[in-house]
């Protein structure tokens, strides 16, 4: 059976990437599913299997795509590429002779399943693919590594440095405690030597009394590094996860994005403590045997014979503990997902009385996690009780043969010696056999740094005018702002050149060849059929998507040019998306500043037609908000929304669908407001009242922009279509 790399989707749509990857792979062709995502991006909406024939002559395969019988799959070329539940592709790794398959499913990992379940899920299509010819794409470096993160961390040589020679004081005190028990019986008792008995006694407590100071300062300087450790790690982390683009979060569930961050906890946890302890096991591990080899070759073969058997054991449930690992982590992400979009849909679930339905489908995802936790529990617990076994009949071979050596005459071997051979042994045993745990630990450190990857080998959105490169890939490094000149001076006119727009290479163009001037103080409102793109074209204006092709311009200058991060403080947004944070009212106006400015605030919530219903709040500006905003209505949580966009005092206002949620006086009084600002408002919106004030009215439809011709017959046709 041909060995297969799993390799786990981290975008929605990115299955069949993930197939390719793992197929070519098992050809020697090892690519990352970052390397695919970038040169071979993937449909957002997923990929066909037209493409993927096309895709896989750049990894040096050939393809074809046949229509096979579910009993026949063991006549194809493995590993394959079979079209699941009609939405998804799995890698056809094995076909047993009872009909029984393994596949590796790119979201969820191993899996062997019945032909019952393989008939349920296999649509009839397969894809055979063998190496013909050399790959055509690059291999691309990973950002995320050890090396790079342990250098890039303050003081972390100087506190391995300390941790390991307070380690080592305590090592060799371990080594040496069993000398007392061997001299005690040997001399003290066999000899009656009882002045010695008191010097050992009083050596030895001050021993004892020594290891224990030293104990207490590295637990003591272990907790202060670790923590250090993962703080730092976690911010860099949290940092580069910030600066991502839009992109990267609308293609992945926020469960998922949670429980990869969540592995800088495991990394750190097996670099402070677990790569230390591995070490010093191995060291002074291999000092005991050599001790114990001093005192009887036989006995530490006995020994070394039980370790190596606890070896054998521990690899054989190595490989069914880190699948069923890997597909727990999975679905951990998959229930985080569901409990996340559960909570914040829980008003709709209440409306349509899909609570229950709602509940057993996040049991049947929980019962997935305990299921794969109960089977690394079961292995763990089958392993502990073989460890007994075998450490056990160690144990009693030890005492049988030691016992027979000490009675022997001429054996060389005292009681004495006996007693200290068997504190070496234990010794011995528990160090290496926690050494062999250690080296499981660091396979599984593979997984996590697999699974951080997705976030840190992710290119961070480029906001200032000129970023050094090396700055640009670091994950958590966030350069100077540059000093753009986009928000002072000049006059704010907004321009798009020949502005083309798809999600993917793959994808059909949403914005084609979009040609927009917006003059300063200009009111600009864009209609169009729901689904034309009109908040695509937004954020393309906003710098939150690039264009495919053409250019932003603002002053008359590219908005890279400045920086987009200069051209943003510049402009303010209401998108239909945007959510209150947990906090109180008033933070979220002023956006959690520092310092806000009250009376700005409270003229933005007066301009926004919110102050009077913030005054009746219990604690005023001061009243708590949930992260959703659900103690507001949706008028008045769409109006803070808009008093935060006003408080930003910017030069150009884009609103989309920003007051829906108003009725028709309150609109009118925002409107009215907005109109003696001095600024630039983009309006995207349905209802005619709310663009009636508008200089231009432009119709998107098609992807181009056109004027809107029919005057208000027009658009009160428009917003009942």
């Amino acid at each position: 059976m041909t060995r297969v790399r799993l390799v786990r989707q981290a975008e929605s749509g990115e299955c069949g990437l993930a197939a390719l990857a793992m197929v070519a792979s098992a050809h020697g062709r090892r690519f990352t599913l970052r390397d695919l995502r970038r040169q071979l991006p993937s449909a957002s909406r997923g990929t066909s299997f037209a493409r993927l024939l096309q895709d896989a002559g750049a990894l040096g395969l050939a393809a074809q795509a046949v229509e096979v019988a579910p009993a026949d799959l063991g006549e194809l070329r493995l590993p394959a590429i079979l079209h699941w539940e009609h939405r998804h592709f799995v890698v056809l790794q094995s076909v047993g002779r009872r009909g029984d398959v393994v596949v590796l499913d790119p979201a969820v990992g191993r899996r062997v399943l019945t032909p019952a379940q393989l008939a349920r899920g296999f649509t009839g299509y397969a894809m055979e693919l063998w190496p013909d010819g050399e790959p055509t794409l690059t291999r691309i470096p990973p950002s995320l590594t050890l090396r790079r993160y342990v250098a890039a961390t303050p003081g972390f040589g100087r506190s391995v440095g300390l941790l390991l020679l307070i380690s080592l004081g305590l090592e060799v005190a371990a080594l040496t405690a069993p000398l007392l028990g061997q001299w005690v019986v040997d001399r003290v008792i066999g000899q009656k030597q009882v002045e010695l008995l008191n010097v050992l006694a009083l050596t030895f407590a001050a021993f004892f009394a020594l290891q224990s100071m030293l104990g207490w300062a590295r637990g003591r300087l272990a907790v202060r590094f670790g923590e250090t450790l993962s703080f730092e790690w976690k911010r860099r982390i949290f940092d580069h996860l910030i600066r991502l683009p839009v992109r990267f979060f609308a293609h992945r569930h926020l469960g998922d994005v949670i429980s990869r961050f969540n592995a800088t906890e495991d990394i750190r946890r097996t670099l402070t403590s677990t790569a230390l302890e591995a070490v010093l096991d191995a060291l002074f591990g291999l000092a005991a045997l050599a001790i114990m080899l001093h005192y009887s070759p036989l006995l530490a073969g006995i020994v070394v014979l039980a370790v190596g058997a606890y070896a054998a054991v521990r690899w054989v449930t190595w490989q069914p503990m880190l699948q069923a690992s890997e597909e727990g982590f999975a679905f951990s992400g998959k229930e985080q997902a569901h409990l996340v979009e559960t909570l914040r849909a829980i008003t709709p679930l209440k409306l349509f009385g899909v609570e229950r339905e709602r509940g057993a489908r996040w049991a049947v995802l929980a019962g997935e996690v305990r299921e794969r936790r109960t089977r690394v529990a079961t292995l763990t617990s089958t392993l502990g009780a073989l460890s007994t076994l075998i450490f056990g009949l160690e144990t009693v071979a030890v005492f049988y043969f030691g016992a027979a050596m000490v009675i022997a005459p001429g054996a060389g071997m005292t009681v004495g010696m006996l007693v200290a051979f068997v504190a070496y042994k234990a010794q011995f045993t528990a160090r290496m056999s926690r050494f062999i745990d250690h080296a499981s630990d660091f396979r599984m450190l593979t997984l996590h740094f697999e699974r951080l990857a997705d976030i840190a080998d992710e290119t961070p959105e480029c906001v200032d005018a000129e970023v050094p490169d090396e700055a640009a890939s670091t994950p958590g490094t966030v350069p100077a702002h540059a000093s753009g000149d986009c928000d002072a001076g000049g006059s704010p006119t907004l321009e798009l050149r020949d502005v083309w727009f798809r999600y993917a290479d793959t994808e059909p163009w949403i914005l084609r060849g979009v040609q927009l001037r917006v003059d300063a103080g200009e009111m600009l409102a864009i209609v169009g059929p729901s689904g034309s793109g009109k908040s695509t074209l937004l954020k393309v204006l906003l710098g939150l998507m690039p264009p495919t092709r053409g250019a932003v311009l603002y002053q008359g200058k590219p908005i890279e040019a400045s920086g987009i991060a200069a051209y943003r403080r510049a402009v303010a947004a209401v998108m239909q998306d945007d959510l209150l944070l947990s906090g109180s009212v008033a933070q979220n106006i002023c956006f959690f500043e520092a310092e806000p400015d009250t009376a700005r605030m409270e003229d933005a919530a007066r301009k926004a037609c919110i102050l009077n219903d913030v005054i009746q709040l219990p604690l005023g500006f001061d009243t708590e908000v949930g992260d959703l905003g659900s103690s507001l209505s949706g008028g008045q949580r769409q109006r803070i929304i808009l008093a935060r966009a006003i408080y930003r005092q910017p030069r150009v206002l884009v609103l989309d669908e920003a007051t829906s949620h108003l009725d028709l006086v309150a609109e009118q009084i925002v409107s009215r407001e907005l109109s003696a600002m001095a600024l630039t408002r983009i309006v995207v919106a349905h209802r005619p009242a709310t663009i009636r004030d508008a200089h231009r009215v432009l119709r998107l439809d098609g992807g181009t922009l056109s004027p809107l011709e029919g005057g208000t017959a027009a658009l009160a046709e428009l917003s009942t279509a």
